[in-house]
């Protein structure tokens, strides 16, 4: 099985991060809210197709439990909705760690299975060119995009309540 571990900076604390990677995840996982539907998606161009548009694989996601020790993650597995029997498999977490005051670390790590056993893998290599692994990056992509909004949000609201909810 392929494996895959990447990582992506974040302008925001660690531990607001968490919290909100969590959140988004359990509403993937529920199809709630601005994720109902969400799909994994992969640029035509990563396939050697004219760049004209992208492919979206609508996912179903199940969390399987958040450690905080020794290293914060979130264990999930993401299926496809239809046809799962045709895309790949992926078994892995997320995880934010602080890498400063203000700053943190995204990483999605985990492995993956191709279908078909060998056929699947040898597709992956020269037909779809990694489009798995790329698959897989952009979601964490959209994820630390997600996040970092999140807290973003989050911060301003207290902002805000600080400013005008003093009584004054």
């Amino acid at each position: 099985m392929p494996k895959i571990n990447l990582e992506r900076a974040l302008a925001e604390p660690a531990v607001p991060a968490r919290e909100a990677a969590l959140h988004i995840l359990k509403e993937i996982a529920a199809d709630a809210n601005a994720w109902q539907g969400f799909a994994l998606h992969l640029n035509l161009g990563a396939l050697a197709l004219p760049d004209v548009g992208y492919i979206a694989i609508p996912i179903r996601l199940e969390l399987a439990g958040e450690e905080t020790e020794p290293r914060h993650q979130i264990a999930f597995t993401i299926h496809a909705r239809a046809s799962a029997e045709v895309f790949p498999v992926f078994h892995g977490a997320l995880g934010v760690d602080s890498s400063g005051p203000s700053s943190s670390q995204v990483w999605l790590a985990g492995e993956y299975e191709l279908p078909l056993s060998g056929l699947g893998a040898f597709f992956d290599k020269t037909v779809a060119r990694n489009a798995a692994a790329k698959t897989l990056e952009n979601f964490l992509t959209d994820l630390v995009e997600a996040i970092a909004a999140r807290v973003e949000k989050r911060e301003l609201a207290q902002a805000r309540y600080r400013l005008f909810g003093t009584g004054d």
